[in-house]
């Protein structure tokens, strides 16, 4: 298609089914400290929104972590699990994160998760 086409409805209809084709998919990633994997999924574009912005408002290594530890939180089914926090004792349910991934884990992480949601240039940007 080019700019002047004009579209239809079918043409909103057909591009449901190239974006769903075209969403980021699950990803498994080796965790040495837990020696085994666990799959991330991208997390809501609220999430990404949200660590995206707590970057840019200060990009402290401090708030950095934070916004990671949620989007980790949201991005791996197992670390919302109630058992697992009650087990961990754990009150805020993001604080499973720091009990389960060393720093550095943590910030591999989060940085894979950006990059799979489609934000390379801010994982980049946060790791140097």
């Amino acid at each position: 298609m080019s700019k002047n086409t004009k579209l239809v409805l079918n043409d909103l209809i057909a591009r449901k089914l190239q974006k769903e084709q075209a969403k980021p998919k699950a990803k498994d990633v080796y965790v040495k400290s837990l020696d085994g994997t666990l799959t991330i999924t991208p997390p809501e574009e609220s999430d990404i929104l949200y660590a995206i912005d707590q970057i840019g408002k200060d990009e402290s290594m401090t708030n950095i972590v934070k916004a990671y530890d949620r989007l980790i939180y949201n991005s791996i089914q197992l670390f919302r699990s109630n058992e697992l926090h009650k087990e961990y004792e754990v009150i805020v349910p993001t604080d499973i994160v720091a009990k389960m991934l060393t720093l550095s884990e943590r910030m591999e992480i989060g940085s894979q998760i950006l990059e799979i949601s489609g934000f390379n240039d801010m994982g980049t940007k946060v790791k140097n």
